[in-house]
């Protein structure tokens, strides 16, 4: 008995060995591919634009302080960053792909449409090391970062308080210079009064993703697209979506009360992307996750196999399809119970005679 058992956990070792060395050459060959497609789409990103960042508008308000030390002034420059109370954008991007070699790389373009409005700080509510200081006001700019530039098709005008001001190149933000930025005119800003509203359009490109990060108190994004196969991620998924064969259409909806997002730009930091879309579906990288459980099904028993199952439609789910229709077998036919009463009322007969 003990050797027929250790008989067949040897042929079990064989056979894992000869399902599981295929698999891991298989897998190998999956990395390389999946390797192959980060450079394609590093190669195009170098030569034409990258995954965009963008963050803002912000409006930013610098003043210097002169603190009086006995005999001496020290002026200290200060920066004040004013969030949108409400930040509405609306996008409509439009897709293409490229290709190197047998690798397709998804690139997006389509306008983009910001509006909201600012509330102006009152001198007195401006941080300051000193009560008995002198304030300086410079000129005010709105900043909007970019992380590549090279996606920006047009320089485009921004309207604020109903005067239209020209982008200038830089962001000018602390912490991420890359973008651009509106000098405003701060006389222009006190006539307005408290509330300061704004409105530009953009026309931006980029490869692959695109990232937002919820810079206003309220937040209200739309995006659509003709991109049927799109993928969300950052910290916040869409409110409410629309994806069917003609692309897809998303929309968000944010408070600064569940994003960090005022924090870290007032430290000086880049903040995480509060959303990103139109990430293409890479073929190459859904097989990693059919390859292990194709290694679990055939190398495991039927008490071992794991409880998960793949995604519908992948190539896993479509081996276990055929996994299951093979291992079926049809009914034994059971034995009608009218042949066995005359053997057993023979025998007793039998019996009873003797």
């Amino acid at each position: 008995m003990q050797k027929k058992l250790f008989q067949k956990c040897l042929i079990i070792v064989a056979l894992m060995l000869l399902i599981g060395l295929p698999l891991m050459m298989v897998e190998g060959v999956i990395s390389e591919r999946i390797r192959f497609h980060e450079q394609a789409v590093q190669s195009i990103a170098d030569d034409s634009v990258r995954a965009q960042h963008v963050i803002g508008p912000v409006l930013v308000l610098p003043y210097s302080e002169e603190i009086k030390d006995g005999d001496k002034v020290v002026t200290v420059q200060h920066r004040k960053l004013v969030f949108p109370n409400e930040l509405r954008i609306a996008g409509k991007l439009v897709t293409e792909r490229r290709y190197r070699g047998i690798h397709q790389v998804l690139m997006y373009s389509g306008g983009h449409s910001f509006a909201g409005d600012f509330t102006l700080p009152a001198a007195a509510d401006l941080p300051r090391d000193s009560g008995t200081s002198l304030l300086t006001m410079r000129q005010p700019y709105v900043a909007l970062s970019v992380s590549d530039v090279r996606g920006i098709r047009d320089i485009p005008t921004m309207l604020v308080a109903g005067r239209r001001y020209p982008f200038a190149q830089g962001a000018r933000l602390p912490g991420n210079p890359s973008g651009m930025h509106v000098p405003l005119d701060l006389g222009d800003l006190k006539a307005a009064g408290a509330s300061i509203p704004f409105g530009f359009s953009l026309y931006l490109a980029g490869t692959e993703r695109q990232h937002f990060v919820p810079v206003g108190n309220n937040n209200l994004v739309t995006m659509e697209s003709n991109w049927a196969h799109p993928q969300f991620g950052g910290n916040f998924l869409p409110e409410a979506r629309t994806i069917n064969d003609q692309g897809f259409r998303a929309s968000w909806r944010i408070s600064s009360m569940a994003s960090n997002a005022q924090r870290q730009l007032a430290a000086m930091d880049r903040p995480a992307p509060g959303w990103w879309c139109c990430t293409p579906r890479c073929t190459a990288c859904s097989f990693p996750r059919a390859t292990p459980w194709c290694w679990a099904r055939c190398c495991c028993s039927p008490a071992w196999a794991p409880s998960w199952s793949p995604p519908a439609g992948s190539t896993g789910m479509k081996l276990a399809r055929w996994t299951r229709r093979k291992r079926r077998r049809p009914p034994r036919p059971e034995r009608p119970p009218a042949r066995m009463a005359p053997r057993f009322g023979a025998m007793a007969e039998s019996a009873s005679k003797n």
